[in-house]
């Protein structure tokens, strides 16, 4: 799976001003507990877990609707990813003394490409189960905002809902 990392331009800027995310974008985005989870848009790839004994199981393709594109491309608009570092912890300053953690973690990867953009967002080994409204400041927010909602559209899907139960559970 390729992922890209280099950062060409920002996003498009529409009428009003506002950011927008052409139409022929692509993302990928890897979530949950230690980034067991993950959805790559160009394949449609939908995987719920590669912790089991047969990962193959827990694979599904799901093509987005155009209601979940438009959302979707809406939501990765809202951010300025360019403004966010390469390695990223959304619940711990920087400069914090005291790091808040989890255990077990997670991992997020979020990634956009356009044709004049591309950029790769990583959270590694970072707070499990803690809301959006936990980030250390307003841009950490709007970015676990953005990825809860993009939890919740992929976990929605028909796809994913007939894939099985967990076969392992973390505390």
């Amino acid at each position: 799976m390729l992922i890209f990392s280099a950062c060409k331009a920002g996003p498009e800027t529409g009428r009003d001003g506002e950011k927008t995310v052409p139409t022929d974008f692509s993302f990928y985005f890897r979530f949950d507990v230690h980034g067991i989870s993950s959805y790559e848009s160009e394949s449609g790839l939908l995987i719920k877990t590669t912790d089991a004994t047969d990962p193959s199981r827990y694979r599904a393709t799901h093509v987005l609707t155009e209601a979940e594109r438009g959302e979707i491309g809406a939501l990765l608009a809202s951010l300025d990813l360019s403004s966010y570092p390469d390695r990223y912890d959304p619940f711990n300053a920087p400069d914090a003394e005291v790091k808040r953690m989890t255990s077990p973690d997670q991992t997020i990867v979020l990634s956009v490409t356009t044709p004049d953009f591309s950029r790769t967002v990583t959270c590694q080994n970072v707070c499990l189960g803690a809301s959006p409204e936990s980030g250390y400041d307003e841009a950490a927010r709007r970015f676990l905002s953005v990825c809860a909602r993009l939890k919740e559209i992929l976990t929605s899907t028909e796809e994913w809902k007939k894939l099985p139960d967990y076969e392992f559970y973390y505390d």
